[in-house]
């Protein structure tokens, strides 16, 4: 029972996420997104959600046409030519029993504008 229900949470949190990605203005106009994910409780297996995924979940919320891409928080290379414009965190504030519980992992999430290299 355990194992499948992270595989649940795993499907409820990519569900929010694409809602909340429909409801960001600043995110559907982005080209590069650095996200960081802080939810990472609600993955299955422990896993890291992979880019192609994450860049998946965009498409699915704003379209297949979006040429937003999605990278990993990490250190920015100013020289490379994947230089992000957005940095999205994604939080939620419920805990595995809970969620499953109440059917809801609760994920918010926080966009805004940077721009790493000047």
């Amino acid at each position: 029972m355990n194992f499948m229900n992270i595989y649940y949470l795993d499907s409820l949190k990519q569900d929010e996420i694409i809602a909340q990605f429909r409801g960001s203005d600043l995110l559907s106009n982005s080209k590069v997104v650095m996200i960081n994910d802080q939810a990472g409780i609600f993955n299955a297996r422990g896993r890291s959600i992979r880019s192609y995924e994450w860049n998946g979940m965009l498409d699915e919320a704003f379209g297949s046409s979006n040429k937003t891409t999605a990278i990993y928080y990490s250190y920015v290379r100013c020289g490379d030519e994947s230089i992000p414009d957005t940095l999205l965190t994604i939080t939620s504030r419920n805990l595995r029993i809970a969620a499953t519980l109440k059917r809801e992992v609760w994920i918010e999430i926080s966009v805004e504008s940077i721009s790493p290299c000047g």
